[in-house]
């Protein structure tokens, strides 16, 4: 069935999306760090190390952390087509379109391309579309459903922005 193997592309892909779009925030944030702490906000700069190479070694552990979380969800939902798993798509979805939307605008309020941005509009954007497209082709939700797993996606982003920083402050710490 087309639908169960463009189902797995899909799933097989998230890992890989992020793989890729982490190593570009890698590298730019690293190119771009002495530039990136001009403008964070003294009450932020108040809650971090000084350094940029103690910024970069967190931030460096924060993304490992943000690539295996992906792995590990593609894993889980991998073969298994069922509407907890599509639904859980569905925040792949929304969760990445958030993230790339994140690094286009805090580009546009740095001045600069910030990091994330081109793997953002190029591999994010699009990704996030089709799976948008492959659900409501394939799949019945209501405007209400998609929704409320928007506003949820909100959430996952949050907490695991969250998530990964204090994964990578703590690994860095210990």
């Amino acid at each position: 069935m087309l639908s169960k193997r463009f189902y797995n592309i899909l799933v097989g892909l998230f890992p890989l999306v992020y793989l890729i779009h982490n190593a570009e925030e890698w590298i730019l944030l690293n190119t771009k760090i002495s530039a990136i702490l001009i403008v964070v906000p003294s009450n932020v700069k108040a809650i971090m190390p000084s350094e940029p190479q103690a910024i970069s070694t967190i931030f460096g552990f924060a993304l490992i952390f943000a690539t295996i979380i992906p792995l590990v969800v593609a894993l889980i939902i991998w073969n298994r087509i069922n509407v907890l798993n599509i639904k859980i798509l569905i925040v792949i979805s929304f969760v990445t379109l958030i993230n790339a939307i994140s690094h286009i605008s805090s580009s546009f309020v740095l001045g600069f391309i910030s990091p994330g941005f081109i793997t953002g509009i190029l591999l994010c954007i699009p990704y996030s579309m089709v799976i948008i497209h492959f659900v409501r082709k394939n799949y019945t939700f209501t405007f209400r459903q998609y929704l409320i797993l928007a506003l949820g996606s909100l959430a996952v982003y949050a907490l695991g922005l969250g998530l990964s920083w204090l994964v990578g402050l703590l690994v860095f710490l210990f």
